[in-house]
């Protein structure tokens, strides 16, 4: 597995890479179903999606959620700035800029991504 951050004009660009024995569709839609995000997110952040249903991805689309960073409570917006299925979904900014970036975002990212890497052989039902 790689995990990349790289900072783009108008925010930071994640890229995580992970080999897994399936099909890239396969794979992209357990990313694809917003409910699978609290299967994919470590339980310490106690991640929580407050969008109503019906929950569409696409470009443009926001996704309103809770969770907790370091204990901490509050709530978090996502945009889906991009959505190239089965390829890319993942750009993003972050209020502070670069500073609260690389202070308080980049190693968290990199940790729920790891956690996101294993439980994604648990949701495929892969050994690994």
């Amino acid at each position: 597995m790689s995990i990349t951050i790289t900072r783009q004009d108008r925010g930071f660009l994640l890229e995580s890479r992970v080999k897994v024995p399936r099909q890239r569709e396969d794979v992209f839609d357990v990313f694809a179903n917003a409910y699978n995000l609290d299967e994919l997110t470590p339980p310490a952040l106690r991640f929580e999606i407050l969008t109503p249903d019906p929950i569409v991805m696409r470009a443009g689309l926001r996704l309103d959620y809770r969770l907790r960073l370091r204990g901490v409570p509050f709530r978090w917006q996502s945009e889906i700035a991009a959505w190239e299925p089965p390829r890319r979904f993942v750009e993003y900014d972050v209020p502070g800029g670069a500073i609260a970036h690389m202070l308080f975002v980049s190693g968290e990212l990199r940790r729920i991504f790891d956690y996101r890497a294993k439980r994604l052989f648990a949701l495929l039902e892969l050994p690994g």
